[in-house]
């Protein structure tokens, strides 16, 4: 599991969707599972008992157990589907159901986004169902916004922010630094509602865009910026978009980055700056 983890901690890999992998068979002889506080935000991993460890609508999720699927598969259609191979996650509120649209799903870890239409309280419940087999019911909290950056470790002590030129150009990192005065998009997940709405599982529109209900404030290297846009990521399910100009007395060097909406705040990631 621990390289599985690694491996969709990548941005890229957890949020690109058309990933044509091939299926590895596996035996589940034993009904799903999932632990207590097992469903995280996809981006930072935040886990269940952090202070941004709950969840929002819209979110991308990974949720880890065993049992979960009886092969690897990752979603091929866009808007995703809500069953991968027999697994699905639905998300519980009183005798209301809320099936999740699903990016991936394996035998110990499923990607998935919650829908927008979940309700706002601490009385929600998960469960993974594969081929008719329930698991046991674990209990999640739906809030309003939980920030999540995209992030990739290089290995050097940095996690690297998921934040590119808004020139287009490559990923922001140590032999791409961003420069002074110039726009860069910030990935993450969890800015929660958007206008105009997004279906649950549906890419965001790029005409007109889905900007977010609450405005974020980015901050690098101790500024705080207010973002040009904020909003879902035009073509991709459950990705949030944030554009901001780069201070002109920001640092040079690995600086520190994170968002805050609605009073709470992400997991910091790094970007260079030059």
């Amino acid at each position: 599991m621990r390289q599985n983890l690694i491996m969709k901690r990548t941005w890229w890999a957890a949020v690109l969707l058309l990933v044509l992998s091939v299926p590895v068979c596996q035996t589940v002889a034993q009904s799903p599972t999932l632990g207590a506080g097992s469903i995280v935000n996809g981006a930072s991993f935040a886990q269940a008992s952090a202070v941004n460890g709950a969840i929002a609508p819209g979110t991308i999720v990974s949720a880890f157990g065993t049992n979960l699927a009886s092969q690897t598969q990752g979603a091929l259609t866009v808007p995703l589907t809500t069953t991968l191979n027999g697994s699905s996650l639905t998300f519980f509120a009183g005798s209301s159901a809320f099936a999740a649209p699903l990016f991936f799903t394996s035998a110990g870890q499923i990607n998935a986004q919650v829908p927008f239409n979940v309700p706002l309280n601490s009385s929600i419940t998960a469960q993974v169902t594969l081929n008719g087999q329930a698991s046991s019911p674990i209990s999640v909290s739906v809030v309003a916004v939980s920030p999540g950056i995209f992030f990739n470790a290089d290995g050097q002590g940095h996690n690297v922010g998921a934040i590119i030129h808004n020139s287009g150009a490559p990923t922001i990192n140590v032999s791409n630094p961003a420069v002074q005065g110039e726009f860069v998009d910030i990935f993450c997940t969890g800015l929660g509602a958007v206008s105009p709405p997004a279906a649950s599982g549906a890419a965001g529109p790029s005409s007109p865009t889905s900007n977010t209900v609450a405005t974020p404030t980015v901050t690098l290297a101790g500024q705080t910026i207010t973002p040009v846009f904020s909003g879902l990521a035009p073509g991709f399910v459950g990705l949030y978009q944030v554009a901001f100009q780069v201070p002109a007395n920001a640092p040079s060097g690995f600086q520190n980055v994170s968002l805050t909406i609605n009073g709470i705040t992400s997991n910091v990631v790094t970007m260079n700056v030059k």
